[in-house]
């Protein structure tokens, strides 16, 4: 079966970690890399590969959502 872009990005935007990111006052993460699962923020880092080593050394089983803050200024985009 193949997906389309537009059913992924549905399924992203409608999960809870994403509801999370749009309810929750992520300003003093900008510019930083986090990791949420469960609406709850499991780590963070400077880049995406210090946070996924992280999730990983906590043996965390579910995938989580990875989502950089952008800083003040910047454009936040999703990239598939």
């Amino acid at each position: 079966m193949v997906l389309s872009s537009n059913f992924i990005m549905n399924e992203l935007m409608s999960s809870p970690e994403a509801r999370f990111i749009e309810s929750e006052d992520l300003t003093h993460y900008q510019g930083m890399w986090i990791a949420i699962l469960d609406k709850k923020i499991i780590a963070k880092g400077k880049t995406m590969s210090e946070v996924y080593d992280k999730v990983k050394e906590n043996k965390i089983v579910r995938t989580p959502l990875y989502q950089r803050i952008p800083e003040k200024g910047e454009i936040d985009a999703f990239i598939l």
